[in-house]
C-alpha cells in the first residue's frame, strides 16, 4: 500500500503478557511502536477472529490492537476493506 510510518509483516510469532504465545496474521507496527494485528473473522461471524488464540487475546488485552475483518468483505471488495483498514489504522 506505500503507507508511509507503518510496516506491515506477515505471520508474526507474538508472546502476549496474559495470553501467551500468539501468531499474528498481519502485524502492522507505526514508527510510534504502536502495533496492531490485522485478522480475518469467518464469513458470519462479524467482528470475531477466525484464529481462536486471538479472541483470548481481545478478552485480555488492548495492546496489540486487534483489528478483524469480515472475510467476506475482503473477497468481494477489497478495495473498501484496505480503505477501512487504513482509517482503522489511522493513516
Amino acid at each position: 500500500q506505500g503507507l508511509h510510518g507503518i510496516t506491515f509483516e506477515p505471520d508474526v510469532k507474538l508472546t502476549v503478557a496474559g495470553v501467551g504465545n500468539v501468531t499474528a496474521p498481519i502485524l502492522a507496527v507505526r514508527k510510534s511502536g504502536e502495533r496492531f494485528i490485522i485478522a480475518l473473522s469467518g464469513p458470519l461471524t462479524n467482528d470475531h477472529p477466525a484464529e481462536h488464540s486471538l479472541t483470548k487475546l481481545r478478552e485480555h488485552t488492548n495492546e496489540p490492537e486487534l483489528i478483524v475483518v469480515n472475510e467476506l468483505l475482503v473477497r468481494g471488495n477489497l478495495p473498501f476493506a484496505s480503505r477501512d483498514i487504513r482509517q482503522r489504522l489511522g493513516v
